[in-house]
């Protein structure tokens, strides 16, 4: 199966398109090109590919149309053995980073759509207040979807008024995740039991939303 795509505008003279061997970033796509005019700002980064046998294939997408220049061509993704501190088992940091991964992208789904509904909820509140025939039960059931929406933006990012006001706050889903996909992707160190925990939190947490 494809893992990564890498696209680059045409331009002229011989090119060098080079892969990091990591998977895609797990953050929503966006039409705005990186800004790297801000030193201590860094691209997204996926998590690093497990060594193994890749193949690698060059294809053109001009007038609608994809197509293949070069076939898949096998090279072999190697360790260089330099770390401190190399994972026990790669096979199982691999798997680790694919639940990690899942799981930051179905927090990002859902707070984007709980985004989405939120920003619904002054229409419907003053379509409701426009019917003639108002009902008292519209305003029960608004109210109780707005409580609802609030319970989930604060599980997935957090309360910002109780940390600012008293200094501490229950960590949010979105912080769990963050907390690995922030060090455990930047590093080539396997996955500790702070961040198995943190996963199982967050996993555990995100099923009661």
């Amino acid at each position: 199966s494809v893992i990564r795509k890498i696209k680059r505008s045409i331009e002229a003279g011989v090119q060098r398109l080079v892969w990091d061997f990591r998977y895609s970033p797990v953050v929503p796509v966006s039409l705005q090109p990186f800004d790297n005019s801000v030193p201590w700002h860094s691209p997204d980064l996926g998590y690093m590919v497990a060594p193994g046998t890749y193949r690698v294939s060059l294809s053109k997408y001009e007038d609608g149309k994809l197509t293949e220049l070069v076939g898949p061509q096998a090279f072999e993704c190697r360790p260089l053995n330099l770390t401190s501190l190399p994972p026990e088992d790669r096979e199982a940091l691999d798997a680790f980073n694919r639940k990690v991964a899942k799981l930051a992208r179905a927090v990002t789904a859902a707070d984007a759509h709980r985004a989405n509904l939120q920003e619904r909820l002054p229409y419907l509140e003053q379509a409701i207040l426009s019917v003639p025939a108002l009902q008292a039960e519209w305003f029960a059931r608004l109210s109780e979807a707005k409580k609802r929406l609030r319970e989930v933006h604060q599980a997935i990012n957090g309360d910002p008024y109780l940390s600012r006001y008293e200094g501490a706050s229950r960590t949010s889903l979105r912080n769990k995740v963050d907390l690995i996909t922030g060090a455990l992707w930047s590093t080539t160190s396997g996955q500790t039991a702070t961040f198995e925990r943190a996963y199982a939190e967050a996993a555990d947490g995100f099923e009661l939303l």
